[in-house]
C-alpha cells in the first residue's frame, strides 16, 4: 500500500504572490484594502503545538459588510527567542514569543466572504493552506471560471488582517 503525503505548506507571502499571479489585472482586492478595518482581534496561543490562532472581524467601512477572518500561524517559538514580542490572549494573559515572519512561517487561513469562498477556498484546500474543513466546491452556472488559473490565494480581508499584524509588530514583514 502506497500513501502519499503532502508536506508542502504555504507562507503568507507565497499566498499573497499567488493571489497576484492569479489575478494580475484586478482593480480590486489588494488595491482596496484601505476601506477595510480589522475589529475584534483575538489571539489564542497554542504553546504546546507551537501555533498562534488569530481571529478577527473585518469590516468594509464603505459597504458596512463584516466577515470573520481566521489565521493559524505555525512554528511559533514560545521558548528560546532572542527578541520577543508580546500579545495578550482573550483572557488577558500575556504571552511572549519570537516574532513570526511572513515569508518563513506557514499559515492556514479562512475568510467568510464570497471572494474567498468562490475563488480560493477549493485551491487553498488542495494547497493545504485552508483553515478548517473544506466545503463543497463552487460550480459556475454558465459564467466564467471564478479562478481560471486554479491558484491558492486570499481575499482583501485576509490581506488587511496581515497588514494589521505587521503594523502592530506582531509579525515581521522581512
Amino acid at each position: 500500500m502506497s500513501t502519499n503525503f503532502n508536506f508542502n505548506e504555504t507562507t503568507f507571502l507565497k499566498l499573497y504572490k499567488s493571489t497576484l499571479s492569479a489575478f494580475p489585472n484586478t482593480i480590486f482586492r489588494q488595491h482596496v484594502v484601505d476601506v477595510i478595518e480589522v475589529r475584534d482581534l483575538k489571539f489564542i496561543p497554542y504553546i504546546g503545538l507551537n501555533t498562534l490562532f488569530i481571529k478577527s472581524i473585518t469590516e468594509n467601512t464603505e459597504k458596512h459588510t463584516k466577515y470573520k477572518t481566521l489565521a493559524l500561524i505555525k512554528d511559533i517559538n514560545y521558548k528560546d527567542f532572542k527578541k520577543s514580542t508580546k500579545i495578550f490572549d482573550e483572557y488577558g494573559k500575556q504571552h511572549n514569543f519570537e516574532k513570526p515572519k511572513i515569508k518563513a512561517n506557514d499559515v492556514l487561513i479562512r475568510c467568510s466572504c464570497d471572494d474567498f469562498m468562490w475563488r480560493f477556498h477549493q485551491y487553498n484546500s488542495k494547497d493545504k493552506s485552508l483553515y478548517g474543513r473544506k466545503k463543497e466546491n463552487y460550480k459556475s452556472k454558465g459564467l466564467s471560471e471564478a479562478n481560471p488559473s486554479k491558484l491558492p490565494g486570499m481575499c482583501k480581508h485576509l490581506m488587511k488582517l496581515f497588514e494589521n499584524l505587521i503594523k502592530k509588530k506582531i509579525i515581521e514583514a522581512t
